[in-house]
C-alpha cells in the first residue's frame, strides 16, 4: 500500500486527514492538542462531515526517533525496530526491513542498541 493513501486516510510528513468513518464521534467537531511516539506536537481538527485533520506544527524537522520519555517505556525488540535493519528506521514503516517485534531482535540491532547505549553513557 502507498506511504501516503491508506486505508484509514492520507499521510503526509506535516499533515494526516483521516476519514470520517474512521474518527470516533466524527458528528462532533473539536479541536485539541496532541502528540506521536516521537513527542512531535500536533493539532487535531475534527470537522463533520469531511472528517479529521491533524497538523504536525513543530518548527524545524519532525523528530523520526521516539523521545527520551517514550524509549524509557520501551522494551528492546521495540527499541529494535528503529535500527537500520528495523521496519521503523528513519520514521517510516518500510516494508522491505524486519520488524523485531515479531522476529525476535537481530545480531545487528543488538550492535546498534549497544553503540546508543555507549554514547548516552559517554554523555552523562
Amino acid at each position: 500500500m502507498s506511504q501516503t493513501f491508506r486505508r484509514g486516510g492520507i499521510y503526509r510528513p506535516r499533515w494526516h486527514w483521516w476519514f470520517p468513518w474512521t474518527v470516533t464521534d466524527w458528528w462532533r467537531p473539536r479541536v485539541s492538542r496532541g502528540g506521536d511516539e516521537w513527542c512531535n506536537d500536533s493539532l487535531l481538527f475534527v470537522t463533520p462531515p469531511i472528517g479529521a485533520f491533524v497538523i504536525f506544527w513543530r518548527t524545524g524537522r519532525l523528530r523520526t526517533m521516539p523521545c527520551p520519555d517514550e524509549w524509557s517505556v520501551m522494551c528492546e525488540d521495540q527499541r529494535a525496530d528503529y535500527a537500520p535493519c528495523g521496519n521503523l528506521h528513519g520514521g517510516r514503516i518500510r516494508d522491505d526491513a524486519h520488524h523485531h517485534v515479531m522476529t525476535g531482535t537481530c545480531d545487528e540491532a543488538r550492535a546498534w542498541l549497544q553503540d546508543r547505549k555507549d554514547e548516552g553513557t559517554a554523555r552523562t
